[in-house]
């Protein structure tokens, strides 16, 4: 059975911090885990790609599920994830705390199925 291929899309901000460097860090560290597994082929998410895609998704209803399998379609490959964190803030006297929902998600491009979903939270908690 060949291996099958898959590539990371970005992954958007709903949140009002400026965390898009830590964004495309991810977007790093999860293809250097898929890549170091052995099970997929990793088609590489450069900003170039990133942003015709994203164009492309812009114009319907951005990251449903058939948009995104009509990108893998178009990038060809097999699976594509995707993905958005949000947050909710609370602030006190003297302490702000951030809760952010980071939303993972993987399409089979050839069926548009949402085949794995994952919800990751973390919190950051600011003082004076």
């Amino acid at each position: 059975d060949d291996p099958k291929s898959i590539s990371v899309l970005s992954i958007e901000n709903n949140t009002t911090e400026h965390i898009s460097g830590a964004l495309r860090t991810l977007i790093t560290s999860v293809e250097t885990k898929l890549v170091n597994s052995g099970v997929f082929i990793v088609v590489a998410n450069d900003k170039q790609a990133d942003a015709a895609i994203n164009a492309e998704l812009a114009r319907g209803d951005a990251y449903d599920q058939a948009s995104i399998a009509a990108a893998g379609k178009r990038l060809g490959v097999n699976y594509l994830i995707y993905g958005d964190v949000g947050d909710t803030a609370e602030k006190t006297k003297d302490v702000r705390r951030v809760q952010y929902y980071l939303f993972l998600k993987v399409v089979e491009v050839e069926t548009g199925r949402l085949i794995f979903q994952q919800q990751i939270d973390r919190t950051k908690q600011l003082t004076g």
